[in-house]
């Protein structure tokens, strides 16, 4: 069976994010980003960044510039990346500690991003610390996903 999300030199593929009809992925190891058609049946990839900048890449959201944020594992990093050309914009923030995914919600303008901690960090747009969620179930938190609530 062929993998779905395979790009040469983006091994250990440990984060995803969908935006429309494209895939981002985020490769641990070399922290390249890589672009996916949804549209295709089987889609190549192409390269977005070939360095995100991070120590080992986990996390990877669309935030509310509409440029892509990558999370660094641990150094907490979170770069800002031009969505059509991948050119890095700037560090928009750090998480202190690292992390280990990364969420933005458009209604909230809020960014969450689970941490080693056993918490759940939520952040401004500006990248400024709002408040840790935490609840004994949360053990290492890794990946999130966002829903409204109606």
């Amino acid at each position: 069976m062929k993998d779905t999300f395979n790009f040469s030199g983006a091994t250990n593929v440990v984060g995803l994010h969908v935006e429309g009809m494209t895939a981002y992925s985020v490769a641990y190891f070399s922290s390249k980003v890589v672009e996916y058609d949804l549209t295709l049946p089987s889609p190549p990839g192409s390269l977005l960044v070939g360095d995100a900048g991070t120590n080992r890449a986990v996390g990877v959201t669309v935030g509310h510039t509409g440029n892509l944020f990558v999370l660094g594992f641990l150094d907490g990093k979170v770069n800002e990346f031009d969505l059509l050309t991948g050119a890095y914009i700037a560090t928009h923030f750090t998480v202190s500690g690292g992390g280990h995914d990364i969420r933005y919600n458009s209604s909230l303008n809020r960014y969450w991003v689970s941490t080693f901690s056993d918490t759940v960090d939520e952040y401004d747009s500006t990248g400024v610390y709002l408040r840790s969620l935490s609840h004994p179930a949360l053990y290492e938190p890794y990946g999130m996903a966002l829903w409204p609530i109606i």
